[in-house]
């Protein structure tokens, strides 16, 4: 089967649960988030509401698994396949299920059971945003609510919305933003911008197929900032930290599509569960783009052109 073959499979298979295993749960904790709208870009200190946890950490390595055989759900991993930590559930939009309705995507459970809550989800814009010729390549991601009384599982239609969104960078690589609140449970969140970075094949010695590297955007350099310019954000040289590293594999398209590495900062988890979700779930998503060849950067140059940056 090869990659388009594969493509097609996303698009047209069928939603269906996940038969795995459950593992034992643990029970969720609370921590402090912030609670404000989602689309607000500020660095202000974060007023504090209690919010559901992951029901276990994310190791700072992870794998994604999948077979060829049943690509109607994926695996998030630890060293290998038998280390399962959470299923993920490929959403085509014709059951209409929530949280994501008619829109194709993916479903993370707070788990490895079919029947676990949803912990977040990621989708296009509308169903006709996935369509190639569409030329929209801004992602919704959703993430648990800022807010949930007495730590119960959120309902998926309570999911808070994050957009993500694809550039060209003048460098001739390509990149993908989004925003989320950091910081541990207790402390006072911060807002703060992030960026996945494309890279070459051979480009990094730890992605030698080719993959993203995952770096903060300084607040002078944000759209409408001082100084942040289209020109400059695209120009941003390579001495930021690297807090995340999604690396290819050569069987990308068959059974363990990509490694996922939290480093640095991201690995020490300074930077909160949130962030290390939010990080989980957009690395799914940019693979997913990948695989249905929309996540390169003529297909971005061009729906730059046509739709504006």
């Amino acid at each position: 089967m090869n990659a388009q073959d594969m493509a097609s499979v996303y698009r047209e298979s069928r939603y269906s649960r996940s038969v795995s295993p459950k593992t034992r749960k643990v029970p969720l904790t609370l921590s402090r988030e912030h609670h404000a709208p989602y689309d607000s870009d500020d660095d202000e200190s974060s007023s504090m509401v209690p919010t559901v946890s992951p029901y276990r950490p994310f190791p700072s390595s992870m794998n994604v698994f999948c077979s060829w055989m049943a690509t109607k759900t994926l695996h998030v991993c630890g060293a290998g396949r038998d280390e399962r930590l959470y299923v993920v559930d490929v959403h085509t939009g014709y059951s209409g299920r929530k949280p994501l309705g008619t829109r194709p995507g993916l479903v993370l459970r707070n788990g490895t059971g079919a029947k676990d809550p949803v912990l977040a989800a990621v989708c296009d814009e509308s169903q006709l945003a996935a369509r190639f010729y569409a030329f929209n390549l801004n992602s919704v991601v959703l993430l648990p609510p800022l807010s949930s009384s007495k730590g119960a599982a959120a309902d998926p239609k309570d999911l808070v919305a994050e957009t993500m969104r694809a550039r060209t960078l003048d460098n001739g690589g390509f990149a993908f933003r989004f925003s989320v609140e950091v910081g541990r449970g207790g402390e006072k969140l911060q807002r703060a911008q992030f960026e996945w970075r494309s890279m070459k094949k051979g480009e990094n010695d730890e992605a030698r197929e080719g993959g993203f590297k995952l770096v903060q955007v300084p607040p002078e350099r944000r759209e409408g900032r001082p100084g942040g310019s289209s020109s400059s954000q695209a120009t941003m040289d390579d001495d930021s930290e690297v807090l995340a590293l999604l690396s290819w594999t050569k069987t990308w398209w068959l059974t363990r599509p990509f490694a996922l590495q939290l480093k640095g900062s991201g690995q020490s988890g300074s930077l909160g569960e949130r962030w290390t979700l939010a990080v989980v779930i957009t690395a799914l998503r940019i693979w997913v783009l990948r695989l249905n060849f929309r996540s390169n950067r003529g297909v971005i140059s061009l729906a730059e052109t046509i739709r504006g940056k």
